[in-house]
């Protein structure tokens, strides 16, 4: 993680979250046909992470990994499917 956007001096980044990130390693299959590039910045979505979460109404979520989805400058997903609980 580069940055966290959304506020002043903002540190901690919470499921939801938009966050800066660099693309710090590939799949061994997508590296050839993949649309994104080792060491391009792009901005990315939280959809998991292992730090417990409590929602509103007192149920605590955590899952197994950290999981980001990848966004275009417009907003929408670089990705065509999401695996795993979201």
């Amino acid at each position: 993680c580069i940055k966290v956007l959304g506020g002043f001096n903002k540190k901690i980044a919470k499921l939801g979250d938009i966050i800066v990130v660099s693309v710090q390693k590939l799949r061994n299959k997508s590296k050839i046909t993949s649309k994104v590039k080792k060491g391009e910045v792009y901005k990315a979505l939280i959809l998991r992470t292992k730090k417990k979460f409590k929602t509103k109404d007192g149920i605590n979520i955590k899952f197994q990994d950290n999981s980001v989805c990848l966004i275009t400058k417009q907003g929408k997903p670089v990705s065509t499917r999401i695996f795993g609980p979201m």
